[in-house]
């Protein structure tokens, strides 16, 4: 799996290219999270809009991306969530800790401080 880190509008976002965020894939994620969490974001934003299945691993890695944005100050929302990895979100009820928009536009326009990265 490749994983995307870009700038847009301020924001740092993460977008893995799918098609599953699971064991095989998890350390690609988790070096890029490392990475945008060391440029010191304050909004960090995932689009899984790519990813069609994930697993414990994948859930895993995606609550470790939380710990260690929000041990840099920052936040990190989530978008883009297909209608498999939806389901296992609600079924762990990890929606209740992750803050979940539709949409990456979504995702931009409810982070109401942009990132700054150097």
């Amino acid at each position: 799996m490749r994983v995307r880190l870009e700038e847009r509008a301020g924001f740092v976002i993460v977008r893995p290219d799918g098609p599953r965020l699971d064991l095989s894939s998890t350390a690609a994620f988790r070096h890029t999270i490392s990475l945008a969490a060391a440029e010191s974001p304050r909004a960090v934003i995932v689009d899984l809009g790519e990813v069609a299945e994930i697993d414990s691993a994948g859930l895993g890695a995606l609550m470790a991306a939380l710990r260690c944005i929000r041990r840099y100050g920052g936040s990190m929302t989530v978008c883009g969530l297909q209608p498999a990895v939806r389901e296992i979100v609600d079924l762990t009820r990890v929606h209740r800790i992750l803050s979940i928009r539709g949409t990456l536009d979504e995702a931009l326009a409810q982070e109401a401080v942009p990132a700054r990265c150097h």
